[in-house]
């Protein structure tokens, strides 16, 4: 039984200072289990082994991958009076973050490989997200850790999180069933399932596939566009049988973004999905794969917002998946190239 008086109440420590003059470390420690702690230390839950030398708090955190604002960079370079760049890869010589990113972790990190300041500049650059798809579990299990008295104020979060779960795990139930019935089929010596022919066999033993149709992309497009769906024809192409949603191709801000403006179908659930790519006049390779990885994040979305709220429509396509990165490289040479 705990006595009053010898409990130790829990002690906030602030630290002002990140340059180096700051008054704390990092250590690098890892956790023992039960299990691994020597009976000598004692009967202890668990323990900490320290793993390395003690370390700048600033420095371990650029080290391990950190995202930081224009302004907080500005600040780190000044308390490690790290000189900031005159001209940059901007308009007209202009110093962007990308520049202010560079400059400080080459100089900070000056012996570090290729391959290590990369690391660290594109984690400055570029907040981490959850995923579409993960985030409801993440909400569930953020909720659950609640009391009571709290939770009440996050039950729509909560539920919403909830109905995201069971529209994934339909999905899921739905792949796996025509997954079952396909192999099935192959399994079967019966017609294949869907009243299809099976491939005629020539008389060499090569299976003679039968010919695809013909796509009705032309037919798909107008659908849309008659759903008040804006986008660029060679990104169209991409989108599920949607209504009232709109992709925006923002050069002049580095921006995609799509946005669902059907209030009533989707509530209180999030309609828009915008995502920054980060130019680099000096490296075309790496800004296009940045506009390739915005792109990615905001078709994820349409497919994680179509799979939720129009399932129930008679058109709905259960199997519908945004399009792979090699498609989108596809549609974006060629949007530029007809821009050019």
């Amino acid at each position: 039984m705990f006595e009053p008086e010898k409990l130790s109440l829990p002690k906030w420590v602030f630290n002002y200072v990140i340059g180096e003059s700051c008054p704390y470390q990092w250590i690098p420690t890892k956790v023992v289990p039960p299990a691994c702690i020597p009976h000598t230390a004692g009967n202890l839950p668990f323990a900490l082994r320290v793993t390395g030398e003690p370390q700048s708090v600033a420095l371990s955190s650029l080290r391990s991958g950190i995202f930081l604002t224009v302004k907080q960079i500005q600040c780190v370079m000044n308390a490690f009076h790290v000189e900031e760049p005159t001209s940059g890869s901007g308009k007209n010589n202009r110093v962007v973050k990308v520049d202010l990113a560079t400059a400080l972790i080459n100089g900070l990190f000056a012996e570090a490989s290729e391959e290590e300041k990369a690391f660290m500049v594109t984690s400055l650059l570029v907040r981490k997200q959850v995923r579409p798809e993960e985030a409801p579990e993440l909400l569930v299990k953020l909720t659950s850790m609640l009391d009571t008295s709290e939770a009440q104020h996050f039950s729509r979060m909560r539920k919403a999180a909830v109905d995201e779960l069971a529209v994934s795990a339909m999905k899921d139930k739905i792949a796996e069933k025509k997954a079952s019935k396909e192999k099935k089929a192959e399994d079967d010596d019966g017609p294949a399932p869907s009243g299809k022919k099976r491939p005629l066999v020539k008389p060499d033993g090569d299976p003679e596939l039968p010919k695809a149709k013909a796509p009705r992309k032309a037919e798909h497009e107008e659908k849309l566009r008659r759903s008040n769906v804006k986008a660029p024809r060679e990104f169209l192409q991409f989108f599920p049988l949607v209504d009232h949603c709109y992709f925006k191709w923002l050069t002049k801000n580095f921006r995609v973004t799509v946005e669902f403006q059907d209030k009533d179908r989707l509530g209180l659930a999030q309609r828009t999905k915008s995502q920054r790519w980060y130019p680099n006049d000096g490296d075309k390779a790496a800004e296009t794969s940045s506009k390739l990885d915005a792109l990615e994040v905001v078709f994820q979305f349409l497919e994680f917002t179509y799979h939720r709220f129009w399932q129930k429509e008679t058109d709905y396509n259960s199997s519908y998946k945004a399009p792979s990165r090699s498609n989108l490289e596809e549609a974006l040479r060629n949007m530029e190239s007809a821009a050019a």
